[in-house]
Formats: C-alpha cells, sequence, structure tokens
C-alpha cells in the first residue's frame, strides 16, 4: 500500500518532468516556426498540458477493463482536470505574480492579449457545454453525432488560432532550450528531439498513474472516479 502511493508521487513527477519537457520545446518549435502566440500556446503548449489527463483517460479505459475501473478513472480524468485548471491553477498563477514582483523579478501586471484569451474561452464554454448535455443524449448515435460536431468545433478553433501572426513580443518570455540551455539558437532537430522525448516520458508516466491508482483506490475503497 505505502509502495503504491509512493509510485504515485513518483508518476505524477514523472508527468510534470514530460510536461516542462515538452512546452519547453513547443515553445520553440513555435519560434523556429514562426507561429503565432494563440498556435504557441492554446493549441502545441495545451497538448502538452492537456496530455496527462487525455493519456490517463485513454490508458485507463484501455488497460483498466480488466479491473473494472477503467471508465471511472478516465471520466474523473477529464472532469476533473478543468475544474482544477479554473481553480487551483488560477490561483497558483496570481500567487506565482504576486510573489516574483514582490521580489522585483517582474512586474505584477500580466501581458495578456483578451483577443486570444476571449477567443478560448468563448470556445471552451460551448464545446465544455456541448459535452456536459451529449451525456444526457438518449441513443448512441445521437452521442456519435455529438461528438463528431465537437471535433469539428476544435478543428475550426484550430484554423482560427493557426491563422494569427506571431508579434515580436511572443519571444520575450522563452525560457533557454532545456537541452541546449547556452544557446541562443538550438537547432531545429534538438528542439523536436526534446518534445518527441517529453511525449514519451508524459506516456510513462501516465501509464504508471493509472496502474498505481487502481492499487490505491481498492486498497483504500475510495470510489477510483473520486480520486483521478
Amino acid at each position: 500500500m505505502t509502495s503504491s502511493w509512493v509510485l504515485l508521487v513518483v508518476s505524477l513527477a514523472v508527468i510534470l518532468i514530460g510536461c516542462d519537457l515538452f512546452t519547453n520545446g513547443v515553445e520553440w518549435l513555435g519560434k523556429k516556426l514562426s507561429l503565432g502566440e494563440g498556435a504557441v500556446g492554446s493549441v502545441l503548449a495545451a497538448v502538452g498540458t492537456c496530455m496527462p489527463e487525455t493519456l490517463i483517460a485513454i490508458l485507463a479505459i484501455v488497460f483498466g477493463e480488466k479491473s473494472g475501473v477503467g471508465d471511472d478513472i478516465g471520466i474523473g480524468a477529464i472532469l476533473g482536470a478543468p475544474l482544477m485548471l479554473s481553480t487551483l491553477a488560477f490561483f497558483i498563477t496570481g500567487a506565482a505574480v504576486l510573489i516574483c514582483s514582490l521580489t522585483k523579478s517582474r512586474s505584477s501586471k500580466m501581458r495578456v492579449d483578451h483577443r486570444i484569451l476571449g477567443r478560448d474561452l468563448r470556445f471552451f464554454f460551448i464545446v465544455f457545454s456541448l459535452a456536459a448535455i451529449a451525456t444526457f443524449l438518449p441513443g448512441k448515435p445521437y452521442k456519435i453525432g455529438a461528438a463528431v460536431v465537437l471535433v469539428g468545433l476544435y478543428g475550426l478553433y484550430v484554423r482560427q488560432t493557426f491563422a494569427d501572426k506571431r508579434g515580436p513580443e511572443s519571444d520575450e518570455d522563452i525560457s533557454p532550450l532545456h537541452f541546449r540551455r547556452r544557446s541562443t539558437d538550438p537547432p531545429l532537430w534538438l528542439v523536436i528531439g526534446q518534445s518527441v522525448l517529453g511525449i514519451i516520458i508524459l506516456v510513462y508516466g501516465a501509464h504508471m498513474f493509472v496502474k498505481e491508482l487502481i492499487f490505491v483506490a481498492a486498497a483504500t475503497g475510495i470510489r477510483p472516479l473520486i480520486l483521478s
């Protein structure tokens, strides 16, 4: 039981390392390919930040079928992520800005593109509302149709986001590439390599998380839906 809890924490650390490698890599990928700030932050980087709960849901459904709790873990990961982002993540972001401003390492004012942020929020509330409504649809064909509409809306969102042009301020906050921190212009192959490695680490961490979560749920009697 103790080892499962320890490995659960370790899996979260592995996922965090994978996210850091991937998001740092795609920031540089966006710069190399001259992609807009919205395309990098809202699409490419979002793939890395949303990949843990996405992979956890997929792996839980695939590998958790034998234990009978895969669906609970998958649904919990999907529903819990937006709730965490809209509460804890916003709090941590604001607290980090305030702490850094007190230490004079940055200003207390956040640089936000309201046009991009507004579009992101509009699409999120529309899509999340439709996804919630789809759970109450009576038949499978209706749910499949709703899924097609949701994928189509995301495709529209990606198209609009990639249409944005990259501004000069987009390069101001990029941290050095982890695999070559002293270089101001790392090669594209190294940027892609770090991003791919981040994805591999993410997959491994998500698989470990699902495996240990099943053990912890069985040992504690807590529903996997709540834990995930």
